[in-house]
């Protein structure tokens, strides 16, 4: 089990890079342990009224995401993109020229070796704030060797905690669905964000 708390006041890519840490960490481990749970606040709120200020969008990428919320972009970019599918990640490149040097290390390390989050990147969100004008998804509770049966946020008037509670009710994959995790990933190539596993939308706009 994984548990991280990331930084909220720096841009994405220092985000990407302390995910490419836990993601390497998680590839060296998972011959030796296939059920993996990582779960905590990413702090992914580099999206909406956010850009706004430099406080929190401190790099390049402030602006070059725009049209994706901050989990959209990393389901996009990062983890659609297994282990098994080569050992340089691609889908960085385009942004190289925002990212702190050395790059080489995000480019090897952030891969995904089978995690899935079954919460929508951009519906189910956990913090809500400036009279609604700013709604993300800043936590995650990815599974990997795991099936999702059931997934449900809590606290959704915000009086226990700035943030929702998650909760996932999940068995252990049979072999048929170690894959699982590259139908959720597919959801890069649709724009209508479709899941594999139904997943309870609502109709809102918010600036991305």
């Amino acid at each position: 089990v994984y548990t991280s708390h990331l930084e909220c006041f720096c841009g994405l890519t220092a985000r990407v890079g302390g995910i490419a840490e836990v993601l390497h960490a998680s590839c060296m481990m998972s011959k030796e342990f296939p059920l993996q749970i990582w779960a905590g606040d990413f702090n992914t709120l580099g999206h909406g009224i956010a850009r706004i200020t430099p406080r929190f969008c401190t790099d390049g990428l402030r602006w070059r995401t725009f049209g994706h919320t901050e989990p959209e972009w990393l389901l996009k970019h990062v983890f659609s993109f297994g282990t098994k599918d080569g050992k340089i990640n691609p889908l960085l490149h385009p942004f190289h020229r925002w990212f702190p040097a050395p790059t080489s290390y995000v480019d090897r390390h952030a891969r995904n070796p089978g995690f899935l989050d079954p919460f929508h990147p951009r519906y189910d969100y956990t913090l809500k704030n400036h009279a609604g004008f700013y709604q993300g998804k800043l936590d995650w509770t990815l599974i990997m060797g795991f099936t999702p049966l059931n997934k449900e946020l809590g606290n959704n008037d915000f009086s226990q905690s700035d943030h929702k509670w998650m909760k996932i009710k999940v068995r252990v994959a049979a072999d048929s669905e170690k894959d699982l995790w590259r139908e959720f990933a597919a959801i890069r190539k649709s724009t209508q964000w479709n899941y594999s596993v139904k997943i309870i939308t609502s109709s809102c706009f918010f600036l991305s």
